[in-house]
């Protein structure tokens, strides 16, 4: 769940290896940086879009099974040159998906918004029990530019993930 690869380079919006990417408008604001890591050389960057009511994100799917828990958590920073303005924030997932694909629920970890530090890494974690018929969960990590005029920028690095057993039913 690294952001290491591929490499940063000239183009600034290189979605990270092994996660997808999904926007509601045709701007794509997300890729790999060197410009700040908390470990390693690379993080990821979110900037917002200029739609009033935009949002953009990655995510991973991973299997999932009905009662087991779940842990997600990721390392946010704010843009001191482009900080975080308007009514925009950022969240994180999970979201869980039945045998067709289809979204049966999602849980909400806090979000972050203007008041985002910028001068030290902030911790944020979702935790939940995937729910009957969930055979498949999705970490999800998104920017949601309201009232910002497409300014506002945040990093992303060091995602965890863990699961383990709830007791037997």
């Amino acid at each position: 769940m690294s952001f290491e690869q591929p490499a940063a380079g000239e183009n600034p919006y290189v979605c990270p290896d092994h996660w997808f990417w999904f926007s509601s408008t045709p701007e794509l604001f997300i890729g790999v940086t060197d410009r700040r890591a908390k470990d390693g050389l690379q993080s990821c960057r979110l900037r917002g879009q200029s739609d009033e009511e935009a949002y953009q994100g990655i995510a991973q799917r991973f299997k999932a099974s009905p009662g087991q828990e779940y842990t997600f958590s990721v390392f946010v920073m704010n843009d001191r040159k482009d900080p975080i303005i308007g009514a925009s924030y950022g969240q994180i997932s999970l979201e869980w998906q039945d045998e067709a694909g289809q979204e049966i629920s999602r849980d909400y970890g806090p979000a972050w918004h203007h008041e985002l530090r910028f001068d030290a890494w902030t911790r944020f974690v979702v935790e939940a029990k995937a729910p009957d018929h969930a055979v498949m969960g999705v970490v999800v990590i998104t920017f949601f530019s309201r009232n910002s005029g497409g300014y506002g920028t945040f990093y992303i690095d060091d995602c965890d993930f863990d699961s383990r057993s709830g007791p037997a039913r």
